[in-house]
């Protein structure tokens, strides 16, 4: 009996432990589940993509993320080679080498370009780890992608823009030297016009004078090139007008010539219902004509370029699409730079970067998309009006007397002959080489107008204006520089007019004399 009871219970014991083992591992079981879940729901809640694969670098285990990055599903990836499917065929060697480092347990970080289902890139930061099993054998590769393709963007912007000031800087030099030795150039050649009579000395001295503006008007785009439209105010501008008349403008262009070569170049455009942008009208009106004549230089054998609009809350999208040959990568990363071109004829190089620095000027951005036999889009990022502005233009007379004096300040003896032998038929005229020359001579009422410039040894033009206003309130100043300034700048702020070197003409130098003679004789009349 009692060896029956023994039995019993040993039995019991033992179905006791049974059933706690069940119990155990079902506890453990549920335990696990719970793990994945929560494993589960923290992977694929990331904002990086996680990109698990094997010693192949077949893929296993991909999140949500990648589908986003990539475009492929997981269906379409799990089993699949990563790298065929995500970089170019170019890269593939060095990713397998990487591979087998991993194998090694070997971990790193990189960047590089990687290619979406659709055929378009993005760049990404990825970190890819040696991914062991239990016994600490590397079995595969666990990859955290991130997409940086707006920081390098932001990185690429912001090189150019550095580049840019640079030369920039450079720019300003070259063109306030090279104007006033144009101011020899041009002044004289217009006064010999003024005075010959021969025909043949006249025919030459137009010559002459026609490369001198085309020398000014090209050192003139290279400023504009590396800093943008200076010429005039923001304001305004409403984009559907500006199109329309760069399209008419450059119709010879796009269909007559074309036509005559026997291909055909269309223009089609889809301009939305938009606000105006914060801009200059000349200044959009030059942007669309440099990118509509690209694209027809793009397109030898014809296509068609396609201008459309689009707006948010605070920008403005315009984009000029063609459907010429492209750009390869270098290309297209260099096509902001001044003087970069593909092109052979004399003048080029100065379109997309005089493009890009107006814009970012406004306060907008430029991006260009492009691949090689299948055209390039430019994408413009505009700043969206929000003010009012209203412009004057100053009155001009043809009045002259020799009873009016003038002062000439200008440390470069060429300017001060040019402006006496221009003036001095009309006017008074004295030149000074230096600002304490030019308040050494200065007294009250002898003097009209001052002609000063800027860039002055000793002190400068606009402390100059100062010293002689406190001589002669009355006494008006004209800016003469050879710098481009923009229309805020502080020191032109202490003149009252300005004339930019070299002189386009006698006129527009005469003009401003007369106005700044009416402007000296309104100060007297209130003054007393």
């Amino acid at each position: 009996m009692k060896r029956d009871e023994e039995k019993s219970r040993d039995e019991l014991l033992e179905e006791l432990g049974t059933l706690r083992r069940q119990v155990a591992q079902f506890s453990d079981e549920e335990a696990l589940r719970d793990s994945e879940t929560q494993f589960r729901t923290v992977v694929e809640s990331l904002d990086e993509g996680l990109l698990i694969t094997d010693l192949d670098d077949r893929v296993v285990y991909m999140n949500p993320r990648v589908t986003e990055m990539t475009g492929y599903t997981p269906e379409e990836m799990v089993g699949q080679l990563a790298y065929k499917l995500l970089l170019a065929s170019d890269k593939w060697s060095s990713l397998q080498e990487r591979n087998q480092e991993r194998g090694q347990g070997i971990s790193e970080r990189y960047e590089m370009e990687m290619t979406r289902k659709d055929g378009s890139t993005f760049w990404s930061s990825s970190q890819a780890i040696p991914y062991r099993d239990r016994l600490g054998k590397v079995v595969g590769t666990l990859g955290v992608i991130v997409d940086i393709t707006d920081r390098r963007q932001t990185e690429e912007e912001l090189i150019r823009l550095e580049r840019l000031w640079a030369l920039g800087e450079m720019a300003q030099g070259v063109a306030h030297n090279f104007n006033n030795l144009m101011v020899g150039v041009l002044g004289y050649a217009q006064l010999i016009q003024v005075k010959a009579q021969d025909a043949q000395i006249l025919e030459d001295v137009m010559g002459i004078i026609d490369s001198a503006l085309q020398a000014k008007e090209l050192v003139k785009r290279l400023t504009r090139s590396v800093e943008g439209d200076r010429g005039s105010t923001p304001t305004a501008v409403w984009i559907q007008e500006v199109v329309d008349e760069a399209i008419e403008a450059t119709r010879p262009r796009w269909k007559d010539m074309s036509e005559a070569k026997g291909v055909a170049v269309d223009v089609v455009t889809d301009l939305q219902d938009i606000p105006p942008i914060w801009g200059t009208r000349k200044g959009m009106y030059d942007i669309l004509i440099n990118l509509i004549l690209n694209a027809v230089d793009a397109m030898p054998e014809g296509g068609t370029i396609s201008i459309s609009t689009a707006s948010s809350r605070t920008r403005l999208v315009l984009r000029v699409q063609d459907t010429g040959v492209g750009m390869d990568e270098e290309t297209r990363k260099r096509a902001f730079e001044p003087f970069f071109t593909r092109k052979t004829d004399v003048g080029s190089g100065l379109g997309l970067s005089a493009v890009h620095g107006t814009v970012t000027r406004w306060g907008g951005s430029v991006d260009v998309e492009s691949t090689p036999g299948q055209g390039t889009t430019v994408r413009l990022h505009l700043p969206i009006w929000t003010g009012k502005t209203e412009l004057k233009e100053a009155e001009t007379s043809g009045r002259r007397s020799r009873g009016y004096r003038i002062l000439v300040v200008d440390d470069d003896k060429r300017v001060c002959r040019v402006l006496y032998y221009m003036l001095s038929e009309y006017y008074q005229v004295e030149t000074v080489l230096s600002s304490q020359a030019a308040l050494e001579r200065m007294e009250r009422g002898r003097y009209q107008v001052a002609l000063i410039d800027l860039g002055m040894p000793g002190m400068p033009g606009d402390r100059l204006v100062t010293e002689l206003r406190q001589i002669d309130p009355f006494l008006a100043t004209v800016l003469i520089t050879g710098w481009e300034l923009e229309p805020n700048d502080i020191r032109r702020q202490a003149f009252d007019l300005a004339l930019q070197k070299p002189f386009h003409s006698l006129s527009d130098v005469q003009d401003v004399i007369t106005q700044s003679i009416r402007l000296y004789e309104s100060r007297m009349d209130e003054g007393e």
